[in-house]
This record gives C-alpha cells, structure tokens and sequence, in this order.
C-alpha cells in the first residue's frame, strides 16, 4: 500500500515537471524550444484541411486534422475562452506555434473559470443591491390587477391589465387616423376607437 502511494505521487511530480513552467504568450519568446504550458485567451480560431489554428496572443495553437476528432469539445469552440496548452514552442527562426497532438494538452484554464464565476457572482450581488434599493424607495401596496407606478412622497396611481400604446401598435399596425389631447390619445382603426390615457394605458375600446 505503502508502495502505491509512493508511486503515484512519484508520478503525479513527474507529470508536473513535464508541463514545464506556466508562461504567458508575452514570455513565449523567451522560450523557444521548451516544453511549456501556455496560459492565455483564444483570440481567433481558423479551421483548415490542415486541421484548427487557435491564436493565443502570438502564438499559433495547431491542432491537426488527424487528430481532431479526438478533441472534446471541438478545438473550434475554444474560441474567445481561457485555456492552457502543454507542448514544445517551435525553435528560434520560427513563427511562434506550438502542435497539440493529445486533447489533455489542450484544456479551459480553470483558474481562469473560478475568477470569471467570482466576478460573476460579485456582480449579481450588485445588482440584487441595487433592486433592494429601489424596492425600498415605494411603499408595499399591492394592487390586484395591476401594477403601481408613481414617485415617492405622491400618491400611487393604480393601472389595469390592459394593453399599452406601443403593444397596440405593434400587434394592429399603423391606424388609419390619430387624435391627440391633453390627458388622453386615441386610435382609430376603421370604425373602432382605441383611447389611452397619458401614461399610453389603454382605457377602452369602441366604435367611433
């Protein structure tokens, strides 16, 4: 038993030591034929006969046609996303790449997704703030039926459940006349009259 755990952590330093060091694609040139592990965001991603080139920063991600059909998801859908790639950087007098020949070399950067989360999350909680705020800033009344709507300190106006102007507008089209005053809109499609109050709430319907 003893012996097992020996080995596996033996192994699991061995396979770190293989990763070689994490570097940025700004540090790639200084490592021109090491083995590496890139850490960056894929800023495009072409497909060709040749197989998928991911571009992370200025360095070309090669991905080949033989063996694409191995990689899950599809190299293509690492696009705009974090990731880490393990392999050789090509050597000086070369255009900066590295060729991924196994889908464990080519994975999202989960440090990256717990950052992302965590901004995510600090952002919901900023948002739900902000709605208490403005929750707090009308008095509890419920109107069935309806909604309420006014400033604080004035009394609150109770609206129906109808249609409004623009929801009108959009589901019958343009009317065949308009009539405006104050306090009060009117839409006549043929012979039917639509009235709205100054808010744009429909009041009623009927013949002109």
């Amino acid at each position: 038993m003893r012996r097992a755990t020996l080995l596996s952590i033996l192994l699991a330093s061995t396979a770190l030591a293989a990763a070689g060091p994490r570097i940025t694609p700004q540090e790639a040139g200084r490592h021109r034929a090491e083995l590496v592990t890139l850490v960056g965001v894929v800023a495009s991603a072409q497909s060709n006969d040749d197989g998928v080139v991911l571009h992370v920063g200025d360095v070309s991600v090669l991905v080949p046609q033989s063996v694409r059909g191995r990689f899950k998801p599809d190299p293509m859908e690492l696009h705009q996303k974090a990731v880490e790639v393990t392999g050789f950087l090509t050597p000086p007098g070369r255009p900066l790449a590295i060729v991924v020949q196994r889908p464990e070399d080519l994975r999202r950067d989960t440090s990256a997704l717990v950052e992302e989360r965590a901004q995510l999350r600090a952002r919901l909680a900023k948002v739900e703030d902000e709605l208490d705020r403005l929750h707090g800033m009308y008095p509890a009344e419920v109107v069935e039926g309806g909604i309420t709507l006014g400033p604080v300190g004035r009394p609150l106006k109770p609206l129906p459940p109808h249609p409004t102007q623009g929801t009108v507008l959009a589901e019958r089209g343009v009317p065949t006349r308009v009539n405006w005053s104050y306090g009060k809109r009117e839409l006549m499609y043929g012979r039917e009259r639509w009235t709205f109050d100054e808010l744009g709430q429909l009041i009623s319907i009927g013949p002109e």
